[in-house]
């Protein structure tokens, strides 16, 4: 499994923030200055595959009912 698209919404302190993966294979960094919403991807990403916890912080700011985490992914072929 491959992820081609994150999206986050109403997540953490961010309204809005989409994370586009490469088409290439390998390893995607991703990098920015501090404030940017590195952390914040992370743990949504970790939030999309395992579930939101009942003690998360990240829906202090829009409430944790709004949150909305999605992706597009592409199921590996074994190639």
């Amino acid at each position: 499994m491959k992820f081609e698209r994150f999206s986050i919404s109403k997540y953490g302190k961010y309204d809005a923030l989409e994370l586009p993966f490469s088409e290439r294979t390998g390893l995607t960094v991703a990098y920015g200055p501090n404030e940017a919403g590195k952390s914040t991807c992370l743990s949504g990403i970790a939030d999309f595959l395992f579930g939101i916890p009942h003690n998360s912080t990240h829906g202090q700011v829009y409430g944790k009912d709004t949150i909305r985490l999605s992706a597009m992914l592409r199921l590996s072929t074994g190639e």
